[in-house]
């Protein structure tokens, strides 16, 4: 008798919907890497495919996203949403810098790393969530094992000759870059727990899809104003492509798997809790990491140590992602 519900708990479509946002999360740094694009044309085209998304997502769930925002706490659903748009963008404009790097195999696990370290930072200081000593003792825990695991997805044997120096200063910008999109990631997942949108997440869809795309706007034209002053300024002038161009159209994927993975994941927090949806999305990384090494076969351009260490770090950040979850629970 217990067997048969226990296989429709496992059934369950929060579970599913879990699965479906990691993969389509991992997915995600592979296909910016694939299209080749530039970053602002990658910035744009994910900014307007997150507002498409969203605006979608609006009229769909209508009457539910209408109530959420014009409830008492409305006023502080769409600031705090919109400012979560924000910071999504330019953490991903950081994070397109990073797997230029450090490639995306790498990129995306340093990253993860430092979005659940700053997450875990956040959460203690502004909501005090670890406030029982097993959820301290488990979260620290987890914080040393993400780092174990960033750690190891980094490494690179030690090299002679010119390329140490040039290997060294992507190093720094690489790790720089993934520390402040991390940071950005965090403070994208903790700014709507300020809003009250407990009886009605998918309210956060809209202002978040359209602080998405005020956030590339700004990235853009910020951009496009220091490569004209570094220009007037400097002898070793930036090479700046136009915006609208023929991959602004494949740019639109990577916004589209960030927009329905994020819409999966409400409704699987919905079903089956934050605690494991949360858990599930972390197998993200392990994704991200298999189809950059063997898909975009950047498995060639490192040793045989370097894509052992890859996989298995990824796999350790994953485990210190499930054990974060488990604080939550």
């Amino acid at each position: 008798m217990k067997s048969p519900s226990l296989v429709i708990y496992f059934l369950r479509m929060g579970y599913l919907f879990g699965c479906i946002a990691a993969l389509f999360w991992g997915l995600k740094p592979p296909a910016i890497t694939k299209i080749k694009a530039d970053s602002l044309t990658t910035q744009l085209g994910t900014g307007i495919a997150v507002l498409i998304v969203s605006i979608i997502a609006f009229f769909i769930t209508f009457n539910q996203s209408v109530n959420g925002l014009a409830s008492e706490g409305g006023s502080s659903i769409i600031l705090f949403s919109t400012l979560s748009g924000v910071s999504w963008a330019l953490g991903q404009f950081f994070q397109f810098f990073c797997y230029l790097s450090l490639t995306t195999s790498i990129g995306f696990c340093i990253s993860t790393a430092f979005t659940l370290v700053s997450n875990a930072v956040f959460s203690i200081v502004l909501f005090h969530d670890w406030s029982t000593p097993m959820q301290l003792g488990l979260g620290i825990s987890a914080i040393f094992v993400i780092i174990l695991g960033a750690c190891m997805t980094v490494y690179k044997p030690k090299e002679k000759g010119e390329n140490t120096k040039k290997n060294k200063k992507n190093l720094i910008i690489g790790v720089t870059c993934a520390l402040i999109a991390g940071i950005l990631f965090a403070l994208y997942s903790t700014l709507p727990r300020y809003a009250t949108s407990s009886s009605a997440p998918t309210s956060v869809l809209l202002p978040h899809g359209i602080g998405t795309f005020l956030g590339s706007i700004f990235v853009v034209i910020l951009y496009r104003i220091y490569v004209k002053y570094h220009n007037e300024k400097n002898e070793n002038k930036i090479k700046l492509d136009r915006v609208f161009n023929s991959k602004l159209a494949p740019s639109l994927i990577p916004g589209l798997l960030s927009s329905i993975s994020n819409i999966l994941l409400i409704y699987a927090n919905a079903d089956i809790g934050s605690a494991i949806g949360f858990s599930l999305t972390q197998m993200s990384v392990v994704v991200s990491s298999l189809v950059s090494l063997f898909f975009l076969e950047e498995y060639k351009i490192n040793t045989k140590m370097q894509n052992i260490l890859i996989i298995v770090g990824s796999l350790i950040i994953l485990a210190g992602g499930i054990m974060i979850g488990f604080t939550k629970m």
